[in-house]
């Protein structure tokens, strides 16, 4: 997909790993600070196993919701 001649987004592999905890890490935190402690996220559309480590991780510190899964 990335060599598509009309793929519009970056041209670069996805995070993965430890650089994908840390995006999402910082990202958590960012939301929180800028919008309070009562905001909500919705994990939309994460393949699974993302989907339910980042709820099991993030259910205790961060209001988070999947409806996907």
């Amino acid at each position: 997909m990335l060599n598509d001649e009309f793929y519009i987004g970056l041209r670069q592999r996805r995070a993965s790993g430890q650089e994908y905890a840390e995006i999402l890490s910082e990202f958590m935190s960012a939301v929180k600070q800028n919008y309070g402690e009562k905001v909500l996220i919705q994990f939309e559309d994460f393949a699974n196993n993302n989907a339910f480590d980042l709820l099991e991780k993030y259910s205790t510190t961060h209001l988070v919701s999947n409806d996907d899964i």
